[in-house]
């Protein structure tokens, strides 16, 4: 038996000693979202143990991204969100490689035996830590161009982050009822009044709910670098039956401009008003069985205080009755109004102006009036089953041409404005409404003075009178459109999304910054010209200082009109000057305005 040292190594003399081998290179990883594809491992030769560290080994850069291009600006935000997911997969895939490379690297070492059986504890943890440091040196040398795409990655991600926060958008939103739960995207929840700040443009579903009103839902596209505000009111539920239920915003929709349809959607209106009038009724009948009877009086109970408790019983059935008309009334109203927008519809539809040229018109003209240059004029086409008409009146017409005219027609055109507001006869409508007939000749437009005539056949058929008498009031202007919509039919405030009502941008200078720079930008250049034509008065005026005048003769006449010519064009610098002045200050002007509206 042998007896080592106390700082020898006791390790078997027969242990395998493994000797180091090459760090294996992997195929880089192209920066692709794409799944790589495996890569087989290349087989380990072992080499000698050798005193010096091998040599890193050289491996190409990973392939590369368009990190300019991805990163650039003016691209959008969704753009932006997808290119980070890009940046994002490469990064993890850097990272895959980097630790693939370093466990590899690392579990391929040999293990460290020692020199012999004396070798002290010093100089083998010297050789371990000697060992560590090589090794450490060529993982390093072999991920250094991986680390190095890494950060190009992450300061590319970094600058997209930074653009994007400057997309970022808010949404403010005020409903009526207030303290409504709003919700954004399903997954943000609170109660309005809200603004959700640094919120991601793009399209976004807006549902409100609040008890006893119907929800509305509604999507919006957010713009970048946005301030948003949005207004909703929501509709109390209806304490009627939903199944014939009067959709306002679809029943006053004008995409069918047809008076026919009009007429049938107020006729439903009507239908819907006896019917509610008839809920209503049956509503607060049944009522009393409905309310909660009034507990008897108690043990403890003074008379006084149970007719006390039996009158507030009383009060508030009452005030729930109350409630009950009171919504009856108001849903009532509502659909009164909507018919009465319909109205307005029809009443517009009914006021459009329809021009014609009726080729069947027969023109006679009549005596001649030298003194006043006209012709009697009648013009007429009975026989036209679209728009028969009468005229009779004057036509003016000079002497010279009315002598080459010798009565002839020849030359005339003739056209007629209409209101869009047949008369109907069984199942034949018929344009009677005519306001205006326009004459030309030899394409000259010529004056026209006279009045449209009733046909006796129309006057003569049932509903003619009333027909008549609304047509004269639309021609007169007496009925017309007042331009009413959905917002009068809700109670002159929209139950639905409120339109934007403001949406400024955030990046952008917006209208006003615009007219400050250019209001800016015309007052110096103004005030500019105004101080240069003040310096050119000022040079005319300094040209005769110190000057006397000439004596009588041809030098003396000169100078005079040099003076005159001078004053002249002090005159014209001095009105330059001040037009100019007053520009520079309605400019300035004008951009302080810009600060108050």
């Amino acid at each position: 038996m042998f007896a080592f040292a106390q700082e020898g190594i006791r390790f078997s003399l027969d242990s395998v000693v493994a000797p180091p081998v090459q760090i294996p290179v992997a195929a880089p990883i192209p920066d692709s979202t794409a799944t790589p594809s495996p890569t087989a491992m290349p087989v380990l030769v072992p080499t000698p143990v050798s005193a010096t560290t091998p040599a890193p080994v050289a491996i190409p850069t990973p392939t590369t991204l368009d990190l300019e291009k991805l990163s650039a600006k003016g691209q959008s935000f969704e753009t932006y969100s997808a290119n980070r997911a890009l940046l994002a997969d490469s990064i993890a895939h850097t990272n895959s490689r980097i630790d693939s490379v370093t466990q590899a690297a690392t579990a391929n070492q040999p293990a460290l035996a020692p020199k012999g059986e004396f070798e002290k504890q010093t100089e083998f943890d010297q050789r371990k830590k000697d060992r560590e440091a090589g090794l450490s040196k060529q993982i390093g040398a072999t991920i250094k161009p991986f680390e190095e795409r890494r950060a190009a990655l992450q300061k590319a991600d970094g600058k997209i982050k930074d653009i994007q926060s400057t997309m970022l958008s808010s949404l403010e939103v005020q409903t009526t009822p207030a303290v409504s739960k709003i919700t954004l995207n399903g997954k943000d929840s609170v109660f309005s009044p809200a603004t959700f700040k640094d919120y991601a443009p793009g399209e976004i579903r807006i549902q409100i709910e609040k008890q006893d009103y119907e929800p509305r839902d509604t999507l919006i596209t957010l713009l970048p670098s946005t301030k948003l505000k949005l207004s909703f009111t929501l509709e109390e539920k209806s304490i009627f039956s939903v199944a014939d239920e009067i959709n306002i915003r679809q029943i006053l929709a004008q995409d069918t401009p047809s008076v026919a349809v009009y007429r049938a959607r107020i006729e439903r209106i009507r239908a819907r008003q006896i019917q509610v009038d008839e809920e209503i009724a049956q509503i607060i009948t049944a009522f009393p069985a409905a309310y909660p009877q009034l507990d008897s009086q108690k043990p403890d109970e003074t008379a006084e205080q149970f007719s006390a408790r039996q009158t507030e019983w009383m009060a508030e059935g009452q005030r729930r009755v109350g409630v009950l008309r009171q919504k009856h009334q108001d849903y009532s109203a509502r659909l009164d109004r909507t018919a009465e927008v319909l109205e307005d519809y029809i009443i517009a539809d009914e006021s459009r102006i329809i021009t014609e040229f009726p080729l069947t018109s027969e023109i006679a003209l009549g005596a001649y009036d030298a003194d006043k240059e006209h012709f009697e004029l009648t013009v007429q086409d009975t026989a036209g089953t679209k728009s028969p008409f009468v005229f009779a009146g004057s036509v003016g017409i000079p002497v010279a041409t009315a002598k080459e005219m010798n009565r002839s027609t020849a030359g005339f055109a003739v056209s007629i404005q209409y209101l869009n507001y047949p008369f109907r006869i069984d199942t034949v409508s018929v344009n009677l409404a005519m306001q205006k007939l326009n004459i030309t000749h030899n394409t000259k437009p010529v004056t026209v003075v006279g009045e449209f005539k009733e046909i006796p056949y129309y006057v003569s058929q049932p509903g003619y009178a009333s027909y008549k008498t609304h047509s004269d009031f639309l021609l007169a202007g007496t009925i017309k459109p007042r331009g009413l919509d959905i917002a009068y039919a809700l109670g002159k405030q929209a139950s639905a999304d409120a339109a934007i009502a403001n949406q400024k941008s955030g990046s952008g200078l917006g209208w006003r910054g615009w007219s400050r720079i250019g209001l800016s930008v015309a007052a110096a250049a103004l005030g500019a010209i105004a101080v240069n034509n003040h310096l050119k008065a000022d040079d005319e005026s300094d040209k005769f200082k110190g000057k006397k005048l000439p004596p009588a003769g041809p030098d003396r006449d000169a100078f005079i009109a040099d003076i005159k010519k001078a004053n002249q064009n002090i005159s014209d610098y001095e009105n330059s000057r001040n037009i100019m002045g007053i520009g520079a200050g309605v400019c300035v002007g004008l951009g302080v305005l810009t600060f108050v509206f």
